[in-house]
């Protein structure tokens, strides 16, 4: 990842190079920076924002994080090479982006160590989630079918959970012996939670919390298939487990198994691999993703790509997230989310 700002180079350039953990949860308050997001937008004005957001709405968006920008950028997800309808800004480096199935958009700070949720196309949080113990670093939250919360951490401290609506968790679940950092995390339709476990330069692992925050500890699944470093998990409608690796590896499992389904690669011509940064998304039809690249194009733009799934292959789309005005040169991506998004 590729940034000027120290803090976050030294801090994000140790989650893709350990990948030690991927759920968060935290607050907006107490931090001045995230106190007062702004959303404005390059195509529309800021009074026909409101106009463009419902529109674009109706057929979908997309939402990339932003980190060297401290922003999350919008996009129709309709079309290709879509353009930014519009930010929200002052997010002091946003990590993972998850989307629920009211709408309403998850922003992990990790640094500032917060959850921001923004209702659809609000400028303002209406939810913040404080992680335990304070100053840890969330990096990826996941939403159940009844709007439970589960927040992991890039530490072993385990996985947060949070009754929906609650700022505060109710349960840590912490990681066995062995397992790593209790990373990302996705619920499958019954409730249960998947989890990632990883840490440097060792092989990553499968977990579940059977019945999410009504459970009491992580069962380790086994290892992943020659991934090293998970970037992220989802289960789809089948039930199954899909998990992506740093260099672009797509697994996929049985439900509450280590059984390989399938393994693909997803291409990048030019760079060898997209290397996701900050997980993935699932399209609602169930036939593509969206991953965010911590690769850089020539005009030094991060990117947020399509592909099919889960056969991966070559990019079937590409959006570029344009330096702004008032950027470091470039844009550096650590999250993305589409909505609607894909729930098993």
């Amino acid at each position: 990842m590729l940034a000027p700002k120290p803090i976050a180079l030294a801090l994000s350039a140790s989650v893709a190079v350990s990948l030690l953990a991927a759920c968060s949860a935290s607050t907006v308050s107490g931090s001045s920076a995230a106190s007062a997001p702004q959303t404005t937008k390059s195509s529309a004005s800021s009074a026909n924002f409101a106009a463009t957001f419902a529109a674009a709405k109706k057929t979908g968006l997309v939402y990339i994080a932003d980190y060297t920008d401290s922003s999350v950028h919008i996009y129709p997800l309709a079309g290709k090479n879509q353009q930014e309808i519009g930010e929200i800004h002052n997010l002091p480096i946003p990590e993972y982006l998850n989307v629920d199935r009211w709408g309403n958009l998850f922003v992990v700070e990790f640094v500032a160590g917060v959850v921001a949720v923004f209702p659809p196309g609000a400028s303002q949080p209406s939810l913040t989630l404080t992680v335990d113990p304070t100053g840890s670093f969330p990096n990826a939250v996941a939403i159940s079918h009844t709007g439970e919360v589960a927040v992991g951490q890039f530490q072993t401290n385990g996985i947060n959970f949070y009754h929906k609506g609650a700022s505060t968790p109710f349960k840590i679940v912490k990681p066995p012996a062995g397992f790593g950092s209790a990373g990302f995390c996705a619920y499958d339709v019954t409730g249960n939670l998947y989890v990632i476990g990883s840490a440097a330069s060792q092989s990553s692992h499968i977990g579940v919390i059977v019945g999410g925050g009504k459970g009491s500890s992580i069962t380790d699944l086994g290892v992943n298939t020659g991934i090293t470093n998970a970037k992220g998990i989802q289960v789809d409608t089948q039930g199954n487990v899909a998990v992506i690796g740093d260099s672009g590896t797509l697994n996929l499992y049985k439900p509450m198994s280590n059984t390989l389904i399938s393994t693909a690669q997803l291409l990048d011509p030019p760079n060898g691999g997209p290397n996701p940064n900050g997980g993935f998304s699932l399209i609602k039809n169930g036939k593509k993703l969206y991953v965010a690249s911590a690769v850089l194009n020539a005009q030094n733009e991060g990117l947020g790509l399509e592909y099919a799934y889960p056969g991966g292959g070559n990019i079937l789309n590409t959006i570029a997230v344009a330096i702004p005005p008032s950027g470091q040169g470039q844009t550096s991506v650590t999250g993305i989310a589409v909505y609607p998004p894909e729930y098993p």
